[in-house]
């Protein structure tokens, strides 16, 4: 059976996501659905989730290579733990610079996935 999890119920996947360096998603910007075997069992979820993510970012051709993408991206960071924002922060790296970047001086890791996208009409 699918079903959408309550938010009290969001702790049943605590140990799956642990297994993989992950954490709970905030109940405020997150719906979890789940199928559940004859036994109540969890036997998989999908998250459907609001995470802050920075992007897109520019900057004029003639001042790239200097600062201000990294403080701009900085100032949203900022921001965030201003006002108490937690958990996972996403920004793409759309060049191996912006990648370097964000690694060695703002702080971010490199993630093993593809980011796939879809528009919806």
């Amino acid at each position: 059976m699918i079903r959408r999890l309550h938010e009290s119920e969001y702790e049943l996947l605590k140990p799956i996501l642990a297994e993989y360096g992950s954490h709970l998603p905030s109940v405020d910007a997150s719906k979890i659905v789940g199928i559940f075997d004859e036994a109540g069992n969890i036997t998989g979820f999908a998250t459907l989730q609001l995470v802050p993510h920075i992007e897109p970012v520019w900057v004029a051709e003639e001042h790239r290579g200097s600062d201000l993408w990294q403080r701009m991206v900085q100032w949203h960071i900022d921001e965030l733990e201003n006002i108490g924002i937690t958990g996972d922060v996403f920004c793409f790296a759309p060049r191996k610079g912006h990648e370097k970047l964000l690694e060695s001086k703002l702080g971010f890791e490199k993630m093993d996935w593809a980011v796939m996208r879809k528009t919806l009409k």
